[in-house]
């Protein structure tokens, strides 16, 4: 395969091959013993801390995703960027809470803050099938992991350019379910390669243009008021509304449409916040493979749902 030699984003960051192994690095460097997490948040975070015999402390969010917290301040808490458009809450934990850990995932682009713990997921912004990336304050040069070995779980990336995306999902589950079980490794040669051939600031662009574009024709509809910084870039247009039939709509006519998260309604009250968020939050896609055509057609399919 020729790939392009170029430069990984984060290439100053510890590249790892997940980002919970990631989670599970900075706990172990700090020594972690009990974490405060946030109650709407995927089941691979606490099962990573629980691989690390850590004590998990569930808190609520507000309706801005802010955490609904009072003191604290003295223990390590776990905050998520959620879906790439929160870094105004980052600036502000960042002046309480001394022990910030900042769970980037969802954000990409979002730049570490020196002397906070930080990790990011790749795969959730660009066709890869691994990786993770860590800012620690401990240093982690001289950690000795093996080098991840990824060439066979590319099959749900074949698939999805050959054939349709539900064709592909049975293979996409295989690959979750092996990253899953993945002890701490270095990120794989291949995946490195992959995302030094990446044009950044290309699909940097192309995503604040597609959010941009469907928020100026949702925005209206939206129960959440979403305000972008200077350092967000959104890894989906996060669109709430109360209309169950919508996800189930959009599905149905090939619009893929992830749940945020399905393993939150295990461990939260049913009549709560995040509750409703599960629910009734429909993440639209708006990555850099779609333009204008693509993203009126959804909103074609989406107003039709909403109007009728």
């Amino acid at each position: 395969m020729e790939l392009g030699r170029g430069r990984e984003f984060h290439q100053v960051a510890f590249a790892l091959n997940s980002a919970r192994n990631c989670l599970r690095l900075i706990v172990r460097k700090k020594r972690i013993k009990r974490l405060l997490v946030p109650l709407y948040s995927c089941e691979a975070i606490i099962d990573a801390l629980q691989a690390e015999a850590v004590d998990v402390i569930p808190y609520k969010i507000n309706a801005d995703f802010s955490p609904a917290l009072a003191g604290c301040q003295d223990d390590y808490l776990l905050y998520i960027n959620y879906f790439g458009v929160n870094s105004r809450n980052i600036e502000k934990l960042l002046q309480t809470h001394p022990r910030l850990i900042i769970d980037n995932a969802q954000a990409f682009y979002s730049q570490p803050v020196e002397n906070i713990d930080t990790f990011y997921s790749p795969r959730k912004f660009f066709g890869v099938p691994d990786g993770g990336y860590v800012y620690c304050s401990e240093n982690c040069a001289k950690e000795k992991f093996e080098t991840a070995i990824s060439y066979d779980r590319f099959e749900h990336l074949l698939k999805r350019i050959d054939m349709t995306a539900s064709e592909a999902y049975p293979a996409f589950k295989k690959a979750e379910e092996i990253i899953a079980s993945d002890p701490i490794r270095k990120m794989s040669n291949l995946t490195r390669a992959l995302l030094s051939s990446i044009n950044y600031a290309k699909a940097r662009t192309r995503r604040l243009v597609n959010f941009a574009y469907l928020h100026n024709t949702l925005s209206a509809f939206n129960e959440l008021p979403l305000d972008l910084s200077a350092d967000d870039v959104p890894m989906i247009y996060p669109f709430l509304t109360n209309n169950p039939a919508l996800r189930r709509n959009l599905i149905q006519q090939s619009i893929y449409i992830a749940t945020y998260w399905p393993d939150p309604a295990k461990r939260i009250p049913a009549d709560s916040w995040e509750t409703y968020l599960v629910s009734n939050l429909v993440p639209l896609p708006l990555d850099q493979r779609y333009g204008k055509e693509e993203l009126d057609v959804m909103i074609g399919m989406v107003m039709d749902n909403l109007l009728k």
